[in-house]
């Protein structure tokens, strides 16, 4: 079994290096792009118990958060989705992250690998569903040091955009909406909900 395990790896390798029916799979980035994370003058904590919100807040907590606020989130907790990024009016960033010193994080500019998985916060998708949409006209989250991840099958962990087909439904700035030093895992049929 492990035998023809490694020849269907060693050709779906062969085959992602080669055009597949005419299409030039694309690589990896080449580049990257300064990951300076905005700095916020108000922060907002979300835990079990002793902070601005408890857990099961988080909605509550980036519904109420302006422009210029930091939401942490505690270290290792799991926060089950959908939450909606709404559009927010004024200057500055939402910057959602886990709530661990920075040196407990890969320094910006660095990928992220599992091995840190168990110190970051989690947003979880329930199956079908995203564990992060955006309304029409939202912009300036940054996320940083998340795990995203499914507790099923689902078409989109993340869905950016609510299906704006008007110029007047996407934000007057460029959509700005920042992913950095995450995991997503996405979940697979063949093994057990996390």
């Amino acid at each position: 079994m492990n035998s023809i395990r490694s020849i269907f790896i060693l050709i779906a390798t062969v085959l992602l290096q080669i055009n597949l029916h005419g299409q030039v799979i694309p690589v990896m980035p080449q580049e990257w792009l300064d990951g300076c994370l905005p700095t916020t003058p108000n922060e907002i904590t979300v835990c079990a118990a002793g902070c601005d919100y408890t857990n099961s807040q988080l909605q509550q907590a980036i519904n109420q958060a302006m422009p210029g606020t930091t939401i942490r989130l505690e270290s290792g907790a799991t926060y089950v989705g959908p939450f909606n990024l709404p559009e927010k009016f004024g200057e500055g960033w939402i910057v959602i992250r886990t709530n661990v010193p920075d040196d407990q994080l890969p320094p910006l500019n660095t990928r992220i690998d599992p091995s840190y998985a168990p110190v970051l916060a989690k947003i979880e998708a329930k199956p079908t569903l995203s564990a992060i949409t955006t309304s029409s006209r939202a912009h300036h989250y940054a996320f940083f040091g998340i795990e995203f991840r499914t507790q099923g099958f689902s078409w989109n962990v993340i869905t950016i955009g609510n299906g704006e087909s008007l110029l007047a439904d996407l934000p007057d700035q460029f959509l700005l909406i920042v992913f950095t030093s995450m995991v997503i895992r996405p979940w697979a049929a063949d093994e057990a909900s996390p």
